[in-house]
């Protein structure tokens, strides 16, 4: 019962958490609700909100990165999480009346959302972070999908941006009720401290490649090229971004249906299934990947086509943009499983860039919508956000790359999962299990004792003890061990 509970409370505070960081992304349109939007100056007035907010949101994350872990752990604990969003909610209710000062509280409430988003993030990226790739990617996938019909359904309701702020103070209430993270990640993340120095020095950024990270920026700027022409050139009512949560749930939807379909064809193994459902889940998002791009393209040429209904080629691309940003936040867990480093650090680079992307959107739309005002120019921002689309997913991160990297964090869980059985069918002891993964990857004696904080002669005695068990005699023959039942468990699965 208690872990029934622990699960509802991880989706709950996820989904709310992401349905936040939806309803942020239409936030600079609330003066285009309470005002006349026929007016250029209250146009650019959105466009500059919501600028402003995709700022702070990269400073959050920038706070985030490079703060040390005891800061990091004190900005990220549920009281300060619970008293930033409590604050942003009276901002929210303070800038629902009609004063003189409407305009400024506004704009401080958006920097105070943006600044709880980032923290939110972070904080459930460090909860999540032990968990393995079969089991990280459906839940970010499945509360992607329940927290934009969380948004879509605030969304129908007056005062939407500021009911859409409990959104906020739910997420952080349920790390109240939440078991810490488990002790596997506090003693990687005891590891990874000893030497943040080094990881602070030369950024985690450096994990993706630059490939990775010119998509990501290309992306970024797509998105917010996107939602300046939503702000300059379109009506910009709440319906039309209900459509797009609605078609982003549906996409969730698919995702998981996918994947179960996936895993009933692979099915005969029984002990392989850990393998079946991580084979499943890494086809689902790879796929996910190629609809969300489909939706994005598809949603900027329908533009022109959908001007006159209320589902606008806007609201297709955009969801599709969302549902890139979920696939990105799942591969920048897998970079960070792999590479065995803090996950809150690579996300925080990641996202950094994707909204660094977004604010040089947001100025290069806005310069082709000053040039289409005086020359007649329709769609010639929708036209350049689709060749930046086109150019990132044929050049930068193709779905090949995509398929490569989720098999290898596939091959990392296999190699987890060897290690445990390896455990468990020779009975080692506690601190052999510690030792075992570090021998399997080839560190010398030397190494393993630093890493452990033990003497030379212990780990020999350890390693002695783990050939005897296992029944080898050499260093090779264990990795040979190794291998052989991690292929065997893994039933030779291939995306």
């Amino acid at each position: 019962m208690d872990e029934k509970r622990q699960s509802f409370l991880l989706y709950l505070g996820l989904s709310c958490c992401l349905a936040f960081l939806f309803l942020l992304f239409f936030f600079g349109g609330k003066l285009l609700y309470v005002t006349d939007g026929t007016l250029l100056f209250t146009r650019f007035m959105a466009v500059c909100l919501f600028m402003g907010v995709s700022i702070v949101i990269i400073a959050g994350f920038t706070l985030v990165r490079f703060c040390s872990e005891s800061l990091r752990a004190r900005v990220l604990c549920t009281p300060v999480l619970v008293a930033l969003s409590v604050l942003t909610l009276d901002l929210a209710i303070a800038s629902a009346f009609d004063s003189l000062a409407y305009n400024v509280v506004t704009a401080v409430t958006g920097i105070s959302y943006g600044l709880v988003l980032s923290f939110l993030i972070s904080a459930w990226v460090k909860h999540i972070a032990s968990l393995r790739s079969h089991d990280f990617i459906p839940v970010l996938l499945v509360c992607s999908g329940t927290g934009a019909a969380l948004c879509a359904l605030v969304l129908l309701l007056p005062f939407s941006t500021q009911l859409g702020v409990a959104f906020a103070l739910v997420s952080s209430l349920c790390f109240a009720f939440l078991k810490p993270a488990t002790v596997q990640d506090d003693e990687t993340n005891e590891t990874n401290e000893a030497s943040e120095a080094e990881e602070n020095s030369s950024s985690s950024v450096s994990l993706l490649s630059s490939r990775i990270k010119g998509g990501t920026v290309l992306y970024g700027i797509a998105a917010g090229i996107t939602a300046t022409y939503v702000y300059m050139f379109n009506t910009a009512q709440a319906s039309t971004h209900v459509y797009t949560l609605v078609f982003l749930a549906l996409l969730s939807l698919c995702a998981t249906q996918l994947s179960a379909v996936k895993d009933e064809q692979t099915k005969g193994n029984v002990s392989a299934e850990p393998q079946q459902k991580s084979h499943a889940w890494r086809f689902a998002l790879c796929y996910t990947y190629q609809v969300a791009i489909c939706l994005f393209v598809a949603g900027l040429f329908l533009t022109p086509v959908l001007g006159a209904f209320a589902i606008t080629g806007e609201s297709i691309a955009l969801a599709g943009y969302f549902g890139i940003v979920v696939v990105f936040s799942v591969l920048f867990l897998i970079v960070a499983h792999i590479a065995h480093v803090q996950a809150v650090l690579v996300l925080a680079d990641g996202f950094r860039l994707l909204f660094a992307g977004v604010v040089l959107g947001i100025l290069f739309g806005y310069a082709i919508a000053y040039i289409e005002v005086y020359y007649a120019l329709d769609y010639l921002s929708i036209a350049c956000a689709g060749v930046l689309i086109l150019l990132s997913y044929n050049f930068f991160f193709t779905h090949q790359d995509f398929v490569e990297l989720t098999a290898v964090a596939g091959a990392a869980d296999n190699f987890e999962d060897a290690c445990r059985a390896l455990v468990e069918i020779y009975a080692l002891s506690k601190r052999e299990a510690e030792v075992l993964p570090l021998a399997l990857k080839g560190r010398t004696a030397e190494r393993i004792a630093g890493e452990l904080f033990v003497s030379k002669s212990t780990i020999d005695t350890h390693l002695r003890r783990i050939y005897t068990k296992c029944n080898v005699h050499t260093r090779q023959e264990l990795i040979d061990l190794a291998e052989a039942t991690a292929l065997e468990m893994s039933g030779r699965y291939m995306l």
